[in-house]
Parts: C-alpha cells; structure tokens; sequence
C-alpha cells in the first residue's frame, strides 16, 4: 500500500476523532503520530497502546476500557475504509451507529410496527453480556469475508474536469473514471492485519487506571473484561467495536429476515422484527409463533454465533401494555418516558440548586456522569458556587439533553411538572420556551 495514501488516510481520521482533552495533550505531535503509524500499518507492524481503565454508573455500572490517542486514529481510519461498503448491505432492521437510524428512528419505527392490528404481542430479548462474550474467531472469520468483497472503499478522483449538465434539468453529472474498483490483495491483507490487531488484542494488558477505583469492584463479573475468557469480548470504549458489532449480529438479521419460518407458512422471513445493538424485538399475532422464533433464535446465537439470550430479560407478553424499549414505553398511539430517566434527571436538578444554595439543599451523594458531578466528585467544586456564565451553559446543556428525551415523547404535563416544581432555585436563571419543550439561559444573568 502506498504510504503516501495511508498517511492522507490517517489524517482524515485524525479531523474525524472528537475534540478531547486526550486529543489537545498529542495536538503538536499529531504528524510524528501519523506518519509512524503508516508505517506501522504498512510493514504489518501495528502495535496497540496501553488502554486506560475506568468505571461509569449512570444510568448503570459499566466498565469502559478506553484506547490512546493513536489508537482512535487507527480505528477511525479502519472503519472510513470499511463502512462505506459495508454500511450499505446491512439491513434495514438494523439500528444503533448508523448514520440516520439512532435509537429515535428505531422507537418510531417500534411505534409504526405497533399499529398493525395483527400485532397483538410482541418478544423481547436481549443477549447476555454481549460485548464481552464476542467470540474473536467468529468475528474475524465475519470480517474476512467482508473484506474480501469489498471493493475500492471510495471512487477514485476524475482525471478530467466533470462535464457539466445540459439545460434546466436534474441530470447528474459522472466522472470519466469513476467506477469503483476492487483493492488490491495487499490494501485487503493490511486491512485485515489490523483488524485482526484491534480484536485479538487484550486491553487488560499494563492498563492505566484513572478516576474512582472503588467503582470498579461493584462491577459484574460477567460485565468486567477482565474475567473474560481467552479468545472473547471487545472494550466498550473503541470506536470499531460498535462497528464490528453490527457485522456480527447482521448474520442474526439476516437469520431472522430470510431464514425464520413466516406466519401461517407464507414463506420465510419474520416482517416485524428490529434490533438496536443486542436489543431484539419481534411482532406476531400469537404467543404461539414467537414461543417458536424465541427458540429458534437461541439456537441461533449458541450454535452460530456462541451467544447466549439472557434469561430474564427475554419477554413475551401482550403489546397492549407497552414495550419497554431503548428508555421509552413504546404504545400504538403514544410515547412515555421510563421512570428512571425522570428520576435520574429529578436527581441532577437537585444537585445543581445544591451547587447554587447549598443551604437550602443537602446533596447526599454523587453518583452521575455530567460534567459538574465529575469536578464535584473531584473537589474541583467548592458549594456554594458562583452563577458564572461558565457554569450555567453547563447547567443548560445537561437540562437540555434531557428535554431533549421528553419532547420526543408525549410528555407535556411531565415537562411543565418538572419546570414548575422541580427547577426550584434554577427558576431564576432558565426560562421555559415553546410549550416547555427547551429551556434557555435568561440574557440578563449571563
């Protein structure tokens, strides 16, 4: 592979990865990085770094293995190679870290599935630990062939100027020599080299560890990597596992889409199904047909993909009652929003009148992830803290996210209850817009 290409390919990557912290401390080093990554990648002699190590709890305790910075940049760069083709033949009825299908697209798409009066009950399921129980020699096995399928990831640029279109109409202009065009052998091998790399390797090796160690030890031991067994997982933290994911659950799509027996024996392929990440729904008429398909797609996960359902939370009931999915409670004609959104967001407003008047609020406990618990946490917060215009965007921006949730459901009387009676002292500096579907930041108090 030509390391002038893999160099531009890695800068792209490099404009691609957030903006962090991680990424301003390597900032002045990015070209030293980048050209010795090429030539890592090229002689086949990529190398992971140390990972870092910490535990998150909200909503629920996790374990998060976090790669270094050149590190992001080789998984940002694999997955711009590989996506493009890829993303494309995966089907509709995958969603989650796909552009256009996030977790809003699938409840809507859960909702419209809902009002077909044939679906009278519905099977939910789940997959036991699935990160951490990816088997690396399924997976690759995966990869492989979509790599070998794979032609050029992008059309190569026009040699000439590109022809301009004739008169009024839509008519679109091509390139002389735009056709797409296979990789060459070595672009797959080194393609496959690292991804190879990035899955058998074992993050767990010299690890870093930074923030509250104590949550590390409420972690399961079927969620922790490090009591995973030799040969299976993927850390939460890398970009490319949300992407080798989805390639590893498209063959339990195509399964259910193409291969389940259908209702009343017309054909094969199950019409109501979708899947966000390792959350699985299927619609029927009938207990009966999805006692079936749940038993059949054991099967499936054990024998095919070494995956295990979990066992409770495989759920089968009427759809009547709402689908409790991805934070909604999923109903034919209306959306609600879980209880423990509400009360986590009922938490931080408590919090933030405790930053403001800690007089009046005694805050027993910290436990969430935005961006002022953690100085909280860290002490870098002395209460009672002054309105700075600092800390009130940060307060908005959290408020919004959750608006963000409710006004995507049928929340009025919930959005004008919590504003009316929960903001308390943040009153006076938020004001409620638009029928209480966003909070904005009084002029005057900036």
């Amino acid at each position: 592979m030509n390391k002038q290409v893999l160099t531009k390919e890695l800068f792209i990557a490099v404009r691609q990865t957030r903006h962090t912290v991680q990424k301003e401390q390597h900032y002045l080093e990015i070209p030293q990085i980048v050209n010795r990554l090429a030539e890592q990648i090229r002689t086949h002699t990529y190398k992971p770094c140390r990972y870092t190590c910490f535990a998150i709890s909200d909503p629920t305790p996790r374990e998060i293995l976090a790669p270094s910075y050149p590190d992001r940049i080789v998984h940002r760069c694999l997955v711009n190679k590989m996506e493009p083709y890829i993303d494309k033949r995966f089907l509709d009825c995958s969603y989650a870290n796909r552009t256009g299908k996030g977790h809003h697209r699938a409840v809507k798409q859960l909702q419209c599935y809902l009002q077909n009066p044939a679906n009278k009950h519905y099977l939910k399921m789940d997959i036991e630990s699935f990160f951490n129980s990816i088997d690396h020699a399924v997976l690759l096995q995966l990869v492989k062939r979509w790599i070998e399928k794979m032609p050029c990831a992008s059309p190569p640029l026009p040699r000439y100027p590109l022809p301009r279109p004739s008169g009024r109409g839509t008519e679109k202009s091509t390139s002389l020599n735009g056709a797409l065009a296979p990789l060459s052998a070595d672009e797959k091998q080194i393609l496959f080299s690292v991804a190879q790399t990035i899955i058998t390797h074992n993050p767990t090796k010299n690890v870093i560890y930074t923030g509250n160690k104590e949550k590390l030890k409420i972690i399961p031991r079927q969620k922790s990597y490090f009591h995973n067994a030799p040969g299976k997982g993927l850390p939460l933290g890398n970009l490319s596992s949300q992407f080798f994911a989805n390639i590893y659950l498209h063959e339990l799509d195509w399964f259910v889409k193409h291969k389940l027996p259908s209702p009343n024996g017309e054909g094969q392929g199950v019409r109501y199904y979708l899947r966000y990440v390792d959350d699985i729904v299927l619609l029927a008429e009938n207990t009966e047909q999805l006692t079936c398909w749940r038993d059949a797609l054991k099967n499936f996960l054990k024998n095919e993909l070494k995956l295990n359902a979990h066992p409770k939370k495989t759920i089968l009931q009427p759809a009547c009652y709402g689908i409790d999915f991805l934070g909604y409670i999923v109903r034919k004609d209306y959306l609600l929003v879980r209880r423990r959104v509400v009360k986590n967001f009922k938490r931080k407003l408590y919090f933030f009148n405790r930053l403001l008047n800690s007089e009046k609020y005694i805050y027993y406990s910290c436990i969430g992830s935005s961006k002022l618990e953690k100085m909280y946490r860290k002490r870098k917060l002395k209460i009672p803290v002054q309105p700075s215009p600092e800390l009130l965007k940060n307060i908005l921006c959290c408020i919004n996210s959750y608006y963000g949730i409710f006004r995507f459901a049928d929340t009025y009387k919930l959005r004008r209850d919590i504003y009316l009676n929960h903001f308390k002292g943040l009153q006076k500096y938020f004001y409620a817009a638009n029928r209480f579907q966003k909070i904005g930041l009084l002029s005057k108090r900036v």
